[in-house]
């Protein structure tokens, strides 16, 4: 196996300029689009059940099944990026977002949207894995910020998408035009970009990568568990937010949904923080703050006596989760320098599998206690989480001098 250079493999803050190209702001953009997407299933789903009849449960079914598509993505992505190239790869899956947020908005029945949804979770991941992949390999170091930014683009589309569907309905439009109008952004997105280059591997990467196409390292599983965990309380908190809002806080429906805006506000600002202190910080000790500060985020959200208290907490949460993700994922690519090809589609199968189990175990458990006492489980899932940080990044400390001491015998 070929041993990375140890400027490759450490968290040290960055010492040179960091430079967005023209596939960085493209990948930027194209992300923040996908990000639209997702966003977008929480507050909608108020509207849907009032149109199709659906409970809690059939509703939870949707945001799993757009979690279940990625990670089915998972177990294949890499296989997709090698087969067909990274930009065909990249591509196609943009072009499936949008036939499956179309085949949603036509959708009368529970079958077909939560296909739709399906459809467009598991193209999007693809999608996700390229940019991660091109990413990790091409900015050596410099990865946690370029994740970080491509996060902060997400987070601003995350914003909009809830206010805008809110707006919309406030103003006497449908919930659906907002998505209705992603889809002929991809079309200009396409039309603008279409024509840009992916670097692929060289012949002496794919050797490389071949090398290290085993067991990927301990350290790396460990983030997996703390992407789990994070990733289960973030889409749980995203996808029953708007109802815990309307429900158990007595928000008005509409209000509701836009207020999980601030979640999503709070996320952006929270990581165009953490992009300026990944320059000058260790990730392993922002690491900690960001799962403590998410942890005490969602308990204010969760008991506080009134609404402006809820969104208060829910602002507070969203500053903590904001950086979990990114920072996970940079700390774990970068424990295995010469796999990011298949650690990067590995890790979808975490958010996939987050995404799939709890909004749906949390919807079921709502149909029966409601949905207050439900989100019980998201306090018990972001404690263990911050647990789970301290284990990985000491199993990251001994990883990386593992590699350092191989370098050194090389």
């Amino acid at each position: 196996m070929i041993i990375e250079a140890p400027s490759k493999i450490t968290h040290a803050p960055v010492t040179h300029k960091f430079v967005r190209t023209r596939m960085i702001w493209q990948f930027y953009i194209l992300a923040g689009l996908c990000s639209f997407v997702a966003s977008s299933l929480g507050p909608m789903m108020p509207f849907l059940k009032g149109e199709l009849n659906f409970n809690y449960t059939v509703m939870a079914c949707h945001f799993s099944a757009f979690a279940l598509g990625v990670l089915i993505s998972g177990a294949f992505g890499e296989r997709v990026m090698a087969s067909l190239g990274r930009k065909k790869a990249m591509w196609a899956g943009l072009a499936g977002v949008a036939l499956g947020v179309s085949t949603l908005l036509l959708g009368s029945i529970a079958l077909v949207t939560v296909s739709g949804i399906f459809l467009a979770g598991m193209c999007a991941s693809v999608f996700g894995q390229v940019i991660d992949t091109v990413i990790a390999e091409r900015l050596g170091e410099q990865r946690t910020i370029a994740i970080t930014e491509t996060n902060i683009v997400t987070s601003i589309c995350a914003t909009i998408a809830p206010a805008a569907i809110g707006m919309f309905v406030t103003a006497g439009m449908n919930w659906r035009a907002p998505l209705a109008m992603l889809i002929v952004f991809l079309g200009i997105a396409y039309m603008v970009f279409g024509g840009n280059e992916i670097p692929e591997p060289t012949e002496s990467e794919k050797a490389e990568t071949h090398g290290g196409s085993g067991k990927l390292a301990r350290a790396y599983w460990a983030y997996w568990c703390v992407i789990l965990l994070g990733c289960a309380s973030e889409w749980s908190i995203v996808f029953w937010s708007p109802d815990f809002l309307q429900n158990a806080a007595r928000m008005p429906k509409p209000q509701a949904a836009a207020a999980v805006s601030a979640f999503f506000v709070a996320m952006m600002a929270g990581r165009i923080l953490g992009s300026a202190l990944a320059r000058k910080m260790n990730i392993r000790v922002l690491l900690p703050g960001a799962s403590a500060l998410s942890l005490l985020g969602f308990l204010i959200f969760w008991l506080a006596p009134n609404s402006t208290i809820n969104v208060i907490g829910l602002f507070v949460a969203g500053l903590g989760v904001a950086n979990m993700y990114p920072l996970t994922l940079s700390a774990a690519l970068g424990v295995v320098p010469n796999q990011v090809g298949l650690a990067a589609s590995r890790m979808n199968m975490a958010t996939g599998s987050a995404g799939l189990c709890a909004p749906l175990v949390l919807g079921g458990i709502a149909d029966r206690v409601g949905i207050h006492q439900a989100f019980a489980v998201l306090a018990v899932m972001l404690t263990i989480a911050v647990a789970a940080v301290f284990w990985a990044n000491k199993l990251a400390i001994k990883e990386h001098s593992r590699l350092l001491d191989l370098n050194r015998a090389a």
